[in-house]
């Protein structure tokens, strides 16, 4: 299911033909190439190019996941001590 197209002549409907326009030269540039160039080349060089930022924000990714766990443990175990303390203190006024 594709988006309705917008009015004629409107800057909206110029911006939808380019859009076509890109997707027709992206189609023509592989146009006739095999497909392991398609599929195993271009993969290939996206990741020797970029793979050291992809390896840094998956690092990032799993640095900002531990903080937040070790963030989660020290709060659930504040919460822990202060009940624990707060309800035994709070036996030892009864007896007052």
């Amino acid at each position: 299911m594709g988006t309705a197209r917008p009015p004629q002549g409107t800057a909206a409907a110029l911006a939808w033909e380019r859009k076509d326009d890109k997707e027709e030269e992206t189609v023509k540039l592989f146009e006739g190439l095999p497909w392991w160039v398609k599929w195993v080349a271009v993969p290939v060089i996206a990741i020797v190019v970029f793979g050291g930022m992809i390896a840094s924000a998956i690092g990032f990714l799993f640095w900002l996941l531990f903080k937040v766990l070790v963030f989660v443990a020290l709060v659930g175990g504040l919460v822990y001590v202060v009940k624990k303390f707060t309800s035994s203190s709070s036996d030892s006024r009864d007896k007052w």
